[in-house]
């Protein structure tokens, strides 16, 4: 919980320091959590889909749900002031992330069965 908690302070300094001088340059702390997220998402993706591995995906339980919402909510608002800066390609790259981790926390937290019926 410590690390979500790290993350979500780094979004804010980036955006903080973003609203105050218009400087693109502080949006780079809110890149780095961004990327370290991707990163993982593509590591655990990789994984997932390679038939050599064994993989058993499961979401950090000591994180509250919340807090996991309010990264997303977070990130999305770094995001937003990336694709203000200009920078739309990145912006749209975690946008399709972000919309693959929020659907996944609801689909999650709302207990719906999308596996196949027996």
């Amino acid at each position: 919980m410590n690390y979500t908690i790290l993350y979500i302070a780094f979004h804010l300094a980036g955006i903080g320091g973003y609203q105050y001088t218009g400087d693109s340059y502080y949006l780079i702390l809110s890149a780095m959590p961004i990327l370290y997220g991707l990163f993982q998402y593509v590591k655990v993706s990789v994984l997932v889909l390679s038939p050599a591995w064994d993989v058993e995906l499961s979401y950090a339980d000591h994180v509250p749900v919340n807090w996991k919402f309010l990264h997303n909510a977070v990130m999305a608002l770094s995001t937003y002031l990336i694709w203000q800066a200009g920078y739309q390609f990145f912006a749209g790259i975690v946008s399709l992330y972000i919309f693959v981790v929020v659907s996944s926390l609801l689909v999650t937290e709302s207990n719906i069965n999308l596996g196949d019926k027996e």
